[in-house]
């Protein structure tokens, strides 16, 4: 009996092994949101840079951040830079 079990476990390692093997080496991992806004309304949030701290996951992460923008709001070219006041990720 105790043969039995053996090759049993023995063939379920086996697929195990060979549908691991099979599976793709690469994958996408995606998140998303529904917002139940008109996108005129999303996108006056999105559009000024100076508003990004309010919905941003990564202003959460570290709110002491320090940022400073490089134009005046709602310009054709913007630019912001951000200083990190602690380390935000693992390895960051």
């Amino acid at each position: 009996m105790t043969g039995f079990l053996l090759v049993i476990f023995y063939f379920a390692l086996a697929a195990l092994a060979a549908w691991i093997i099979m599976q793709p080496n690469r994958f996408v991992v995606t998140r998303s949101a529904l917002v139940d806004a008109p996108p005129e309304e999303v996108f006056r949030h999105i559009d000024e840079l100076r508003n990004w701290q309010a919905w941003s996951p990564w202003a959460k992460l570290d709110p002491a951040a320090i940022n400073t923008f490089e134009a005046p709001p709602l310009a054709p070219a913007r630019c912001s830079r951000g200083r990190a006041m602690k380390r935000s990720a693992p390895g960051a």
